[in-house]
Protein backbone atom coordinates (compact mmCIF):
# COMPACT_ATOMS: atom_id res chain seq x y z
CA UNK A 1 0.00 0.00 0.00
CA UNK A 2 1.27 3.56 -0.65
CA UNK A 3 0.45 5.30 1.95
CA UNK A 4 -0.50 9.45 1.56
CA UNK A 5 -1.50 12.19 4.12
CA UNK A 6 -4.47 11.80 5.84
CA UNK A 7 -6.81 14.79 5.81
CA UNK A 8 -8.79 14.36 9.00
CA UNK A 9 -12.63 15.49 9.69
CA UNK A 10 -13.33 16.73 13.49
CA UNK A 11 -15.95 16.27 16.06
CA UNK A 12 -17.51 19.08 17.97
CA UNK A 13 -18.41 19.24 22.12
CA UNK A 14 -20.41 22.07 23.08
CA UNK A 15 -19.76 22.22 26.96
CA UNK A 16 -20.82 25.33 28.82
CA UNK A 17 -18.20 27.14 28.77
CA UNK A 18 -17.67 27.04 25.28
CA UNK A 19 -17.75 30.15 22.77
CA UNK A 20 -17.99 31.06 18.94
CA UNK A 21 -14.14 31.28 17.66
CA UNK A 22 -14.05 27.66 16.44
CA UNK A 23 -16.61 28.48 14.06
CA UNK A 24 -15.95 31.94 13.48
CA UNK A 25 -12.29 31.76 13.07
CA UNK A 26 -11.13 28.27 12.58
CA UNK A 27 -13.45 26.93 9.92
CA UNK A 28 -15.16 24.99 12.13
CA UNK A 29 -18.90 23.89 12.07
CA UNK A 30 -21.90 22.73 14.10
CA UNK A 31 -25.52 22.69 15.27
CA UNK A 32 -24.69 23.75 18.43
CA UNK A 33 -24.34 27.49 18.80
CA UNK A 34 -21.38 27.20 20.75
CA UNK A 35 -18.41 25.03 20.29
CA UNK A 36 -16.20 24.46 23.29
CA UNK A 37 -14.10 21.86 21.39
CA UNK A 38 -13.02 20.28 18.12
CA UNK A 39 -12.04 16.98 18.08
CA UNK A 40 -9.06 16.65 15.40
CA UNK A 41 -6.95 13.55 16.02
CA UNK A 42 -9.21 10.64 18.59
CA UNK A 43 -9.89 7.04 18.15
CA UNK A 44 -12.50 6.99 21.34
CA UNK A 45 -15.93 5.62 20.64
CA UNK A 46 -17.40 9.21 20.78
CA UNK A 47 -15.59 11.02 18.43
CA UNK A 48 -13.47 9.16 16.00
CA UNK A 49 -11.80 11.03 13.30
CA UNK A 50 -12.52 9.85 9.32
CA UNK A 51 -10.21 10.34 6.51
CA UNK A 52 -11.89 12.33 3.98
CA UNK A 53 -9.86 12.19 1.28
CA UNK A 54 -8.49 9.06 -1.10
CA UNK A 55 -8.43 5.43 -1.04
CA UNK A 56 -8.51 4.97 2.53
CA UNK A 57 -11.68 7.39 3.16
CA UNK A 58 -13.11 5.91 6.34
CA UNK A 59 -12.92 5.90 9.87
CA UNK A 60 -9.16 6.40 10.70
CA UNK A 61 -9.65 3.48 13.32
CA UNK A 62 -10.50 0.91 10.24
CA UNK A 63 -7.38 2.07 8.64
CA UNK A 64 -5.34 1.33 11.56
CA UNK A 65 -6.85 -2.26 11.63
CA UNK A 66 -5.84 -3.11 8.01
CA UNK A 67 -2.46 -1.34 8.50
CA UNK A 68 -1.32 -0.84 11.82
CA UNK A 69 2.19 0.08 10.54
CA UNK A 70 0.23 2.97 9.79
CA UNK A 71 1.47 4.26 13.61
CA UNK A 72 4.87 3.17 13.08
CA UNK A 73 7.40 0.68 15.58
CA UNK A 74 7.01 3.86 18.40
CA UNK A 75 3.62 3.66 17.90
CA UNK A 76 3.13 -0.25 18.28
CA UNK A 77 5.02 0.40 21.66
CA UNK A 78 1.86 1.90 22.88
CA UNK A 79 -1.15 -0.10 24.11
CA UNK A 80 -3.62 1.34 22.46
CA UNK A 81 -3.78 4.59 19.91
CA UNK A 82 -1.47 6.90 21.76
CA UNK A 83 -2.75 10.63 21.07
CA UNK A 84 -5.67 12.53 21.24
CA UNK A 85 -5.84 16.55 19.94
CA UNK A 86 -8.45 18.83 20.07
CA UNK A 87 -8.74 22.49 20.01
CA UNK A 88 -10.86 24.33 23.01
CA UNK A 89 -12.22 27.83 22.93
CA UNK A 90 -12.69 28.88 26.43
CA UNK A 91 -15.76 31.53 26.85
CA UNK A 92 -15.26 31.17 30.66
CA UNK A 93 -13.43 29.16 32.69
CA UNK A 94 -12.73 25.38 32.96
CA UNK A 95 -13.66 24.23 35.92
CA UNK A 96 -10.14 23.34 37.77
CA UNK A 97 -9.50 19.55 37.74
CA UNK A 98 -6.70 17.37 37.65
CA UNK A 99 -5.66 14.30 35.82
CA UNK A 100 -4.08 10.68 37.36
CA UNK A 101 -0.92 8.72 36.25
CA UNK A 102 -1.22 5.61 34.42
CA UNK A 103 -0.95 3.51 37.41
CA UNK A 104 -3.98 4.93 39.21
CA UNK A 105 -6.00 5.79 35.68
CA UNK A 106 -5.38 1.77 35.00
CA UNK A 107 -6.66 0.68 38.16
CA UNK A 108 -9.15 2.93 38.86
CA UNK A 109 -10.59 3.91 35.37
CA UNK A 110 -9.25 0.94 33.30
CA UNK A 111 -7.77 3.46 30.93
CA UNK A 112 -4.48 5.71 30.71
CA UNK A 113 -3.60 8.66 33.28
CA UNK A 114 -3.42 12.14 30.72
CA UNK A 115 -0.50 14.28 30.51
CA UNK A 116 -1.21 16.77 27.81
CA UNK A 117 0.04 20.15 26.34
CA UNK A 118 -1.45 23.59 25.63
CA UNK A 119 -0.32 25.84 22.83
CA UNK A 120 -1.99 29.20 22.99
CA UNK A 121 -3.22 29.61 19.79
CA UNK A 122 -5.31 32.93 20.78
CA UNK A 123 -5.62 34.69 23.75
CA UNK A 124 -7.47 38.12 24.93
CA UNK A 125 -5.55 40.65 26.50
CA UNK A 126 -6.42 39.60 30.11
CA UNK A 127 -6.36 35.84 29.71
CA UNK A 128 -4.98 33.43 31.84
CA UNK A 129 -4.61 29.91 32.83
CA UNK A 130 -4.24 28.57 36.57
CA UNK A 131 -1.13 25.53 36.55
CA UNK A 132 -0.01 23.82 39.52
CA UNK A 133 0.03 25.19 43.10
CA UNK A 134 1.75 27.97 44.38
CA UNK A 135 2.59 26.93 47.81
CA UNK A 136 3.78 23.14 49.37
CA UNK A 137 1.04 21.78 50.84
CA UNK A 138 -0.59 18.43 51.47
CA UNK A 139 -3.94 16.84 51.77
CA UNK A 140 -5.93 18.14 54.43
CA UNK A 141 -4.77 21.52 53.67
CA UNK A 142 -5.84 21.19 50.16
CA UNK A 143 -9.25 18.97 51.23
CA UNK A 144 -10.63 22.33 53.33
CA UNK A 145 -9.65 25.14 50.82
CA UNK A 146 -11.80 23.37 48.40
CA UNK A 147 -14.60 22.67 50.74
CA UNK A 148 -14.49 26.70 51.47
CA UNK A 149 -14.21 27.37 47.67
CA UNK A 150 -10.74 28.87 48.30
CA UNK A 151 -8.92 26.60 46.20
CA UNK A 152 -7.93 29.21 43.51
CA UNK A 153 -5.61 30.84 46.28
CA UNK A 154 -3.47 28.39 46.29
CA UNK A 155 -2.76 28.05 42.20
CA UNK A 156 -0.44 29.53 40.18
CA UNK A 157 -2.32 32.40 38.31
CA UNK A 158 -0.44 32.79 35.02
CA UNK A 159 -0.67 35.33 31.96
CA UNK A 160 -0.79 33.93 28.32
CA UNK A 161 -0.29 35.30 25.22
CA UNK A 162 -0.71 33.67 21.57
CA UNK A 163 2.61 31.20 20.58
CA UNK A 164 2.68 30.55 24.39
CA UNK A 165 3.50 26.84 24.92
CA UNK A 166 2.64 25.05 28.38
CA UNK A 167 3.19 20.90 29.55
CA UNK A 168 0.33 20.16 32.18
CA UNK A 169 1.68 17.03 33.99
CA UNK A 170 -0.20 14.22 34.95
CA UNK A 171 -0.88 15.40 39.30
CA UNK A 172 -1.21 19.11 38.30
CA UNK A 173 -3.92 20.98 39.32
CA UNK A 174 -5.11 23.19 36.53
CA UNK A 175 -7.49 25.30 34.77
CA UNK A 176 -8.19 26.98 31.35
CA UNK A 177 -9.82 30.17 31.99
CA UNK A 178 -11.81 32.49 29.43
CA UNK A 179 -10.59 33.99 26.52
CA UNK A 180 -8.22 31.53 25.08
CA UNK A 181 -8.27 29.39 22.14
CA UNK A 182 -5.93 26.24 22.76
CA UNK A 183 -4.56 23.21 20.88
CA UNK A 184 -4.27 20.78 23.19
CA UNK A 185 -2.14 17.50 22.37
CA UNK A 186 -2.46 14.80 25.50
CA UNK A 187 -2.69 11.21 25.98
CA UNK A 188 -5.99 9.20 24.20
CA UNK A 189 -7.57 9.52 27.80
CA UNK A 190 -10.76 11.26 29.06
CA UNK A 191 -9.83 10.69 32.81
CA UNK A 192 -10.41 14.21 34.69
CA UNK A 193 -11.31 14.67 38.06
CA UNK A 194 -12.87 18.08 39.35
CA UNK A 195 -12.84 19.58 42.03
CA UNK A 196 -14.36 23.40 41.59
CA UNK A 197 -16.59 24.06 38.95
CA UNK A 198 -18.06 27.78 40.32
CA UNK A 199 -21.30 26.17 41.41
CA UNK A 200 -22.14 26.16 37.49
CA UNK A 201 -24.99 24.26 36.42
CA UNK A 202 -25.66 22.98 32.85
CA UNK A 203 -28.71 23.64 30.57
CA UNK A 204 -30.90 21.48 32.99
CA UNK A 205 -30.02 23.27 36.25
CA UNK A 206 -27.97 20.51 37.28
CA UNK A 207 -23.79 20.68 38.85
CA UNK A 208 -21.32 19.01 37.01
CA UNK A 209 -20.09 16.46 39.26
CA UNK A 210 -17.23 16.46 41.34
CA UNK A 211 -14.54 14.00 42.03
CA UNK A 212 -12.77 15.50 44.90
CA UNK A 213 -11.47 12.11 46.77
CA UNK A 214 -10.42 10.85 43.60
CA UNK A 215 -8.48 14.45 42.78
CA UNK A 216 -7.08 14.33 46.43
CA UNK A 217 -5.22 10.84 45.59
CA UNK A 218 -3.32 11.83 42.82
CA UNK A 219 -2.54 16.03 42.86
CA UNK A 220 1.20 16.72 43.12
CA UNK A 221 1.49 18.59 46.50
CA UNK A 222 4.42 20.21 46.10
CA UNK A 223 4.54 23.97 45.16
CA UNK A 224 4.84 24.20 40.81
CA UNK A 225 7.46 26.13 39.16
CA UNK A 226 6.10 27.42 36.11
CA UNK A 227 8.61 26.95 33.13
CA UNK A 228 8.90 30.39 31.07
CA UNK A 229 7.81 29.27 27.88
CA UNK A 230 10.87 28.43 24.90
CA UNK A 231 10.80 31.12 22.37
CA UNK A 232 14.09 30.12 20.41
CA UNK A 233 13.18 29.19 16.86
CA UNK A 234 15.87 27.48 14.85
CA UNK A 235 15.65 29.12 11.17
CA UNK A 236 15.98 26.25 8.26
CA UNK A 237 16.20 26.99 4.47
CA UNK A 238 11.97 28.07 3.99
CA UNK A 239 11.60 27.49 7.78
CA UNK A 240 11.42 27.94 11.10
CA UNK A 241 11.70 25.52 14.02
CA UNK A 242 10.55 25.81 17.74
CA UNK A 243 10.78 22.90 20.03
CA UNK A 244 7.81 22.95 22.12
CA UNK A 245 7.18 19.94 24.07
CA UNK A 246 8.99 16.11 24.74
CA UNK A 247 8.00 13.51 27.24
CA UNK A 248 7.61 10.01 27.62
CA UNK A 249 4.13 10.33 25.78
CA UNK A 250 4.58 12.56 22.41
CA UNK A 251 6.73 15.36 21.02
CA UNK A 252 5.60 18.61 19.80
CA UNK A 253 7.61 21.21 17.49
CA UNK A 254 5.94 24.91 16.13
CA UNK A 255 7.28 25.65 12.12
CA UNK A 256 6.81 28.53 10.83
CA UNK A 257 6.98 28.07 7.06
CA UNK A 258 7.91 30.78 4.46
CA UNK A 259 8.30 28.44 1.24
CA UNK A 260 8.22 24.50 1.81
CA UNK A 261 9.13 22.10 4.81
CA UNK A 262 9.55 18.24 4.02
CA UNK A 263 8.24 15.74 7.03
CA UNK A 264 8.94 12.45 7.35
CA UNK A 265 9.43 9.97 10.45
CA UNK A 266 10.29 6.62 9.63
CA UNK A 267 9.27 5.23 13.56
CA UNK A 268 6.31 7.34 14.20
CA UNK A 269 3.19 8.61 12.67
CA UNK A 270 2.96 12.47 12.40
CA UNK A 271 -0.31 14.77 12.96
CA UNK A 272 0.17 18.67 12.26
CA UNK A 273 -2.49 21.11 13.12
CA UNK A 274 -2.49 24.59 10.73
CA UNK A 275 -2.70 27.77 13.05
CA UNK A 276 -2.15 30.18 10.68
CA UNK A 277 -2.23 30.60 6.85
CA UNK A 278 -2.67 28.03 4.40
CA UNK A 279 -0.95 25.90 1.45
CA UNK A 280 -0.40 22.54 0.28
CA UNK A 281 0.98 19.01 1.42
CA UNK A 282 1.56 17.03 -1.50
CA UNK A 283 -1.52 17.51 -3.65
CA UNK A 284 -4.20 18.11 -0.71
CA UNK A 285 -5.40 21.96 -0.02
CA UNK A 286 -5.20 22.89 3.30
CA UNK A 287 -6.00 26.07 5.80
CA UNK A 288 -6.00 27.35 8.92
CA UNK A 289 -7.75 24.50 11.30
CA UNK A 290 -6.78 21.83 9.48
CA UNK A 291 -5.64 18.57 11.05
CA UNK A 292 -3.18 15.94 8.85
CA UNK A 293 -2.52 12.81 9.82
CA UNK A 294 0.85 11.35 8.03
CA UNK A 295 1.79 7.41 8.39
CA UNK A 296 4.80 6.48 9.53
CA UNK A 297 7.27 6.46 6.78
CA UNK A 298 5.45 8.43 4.42
CA UNK A 299 7.25 11.71 3.34
CA UNK A 300 4.48 14.58 3.83
CA UNK A 301 5.83 17.94 1.30
CA UNK A 302 4.41 21.07 2.95
CA UNK A 303 4.04 24.39 0.73
CA UNK A 304 3.15 27.59 1.21
CA UNK A 305 3.14 30.36 4.30
CA UNK A 306 2.24 28.85 7.30
CA UNK A 307 1.99 27.72 10.82
CA UNK A 308 2.03 24.39 11.98
CA UNK A 309 2.15 21.98 15.25
CA UNK A 310 3.23 18.75 15.04
CA UNK A 311 2.43 15.74 17.06
CA UNK A 312 4.27 12.46 17.31
CA UNK A 313 5.53 9.52 19.40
Amino acid sequence: MNFYPFLLNYNTKDYIWGGTDLQRDWNKQSRSPIIAESWELSLKPSAQSYIINGKLKGYLREALDKYPEIVGKRGMDYCGFPLLIKFINAHTALSIQVHPDDEYALINERQFGKSEMWYICDAKDDASIYLGLNQDTNREELKTAIERGEIERYLNLVKVKKGDCYFVPCGTLHAIRGGVTILEVQQSSDVTYRVYDYDRVDNKGNKRKLHIDKALDVINYNKYTVPVPNSERQEFKGYKKRELVSCDYFKTCEYCIDDALSLYNEESFICFTVIEGEGQVEDISIKKGNTIFLPAGCEGNIKGKMTIITSEV
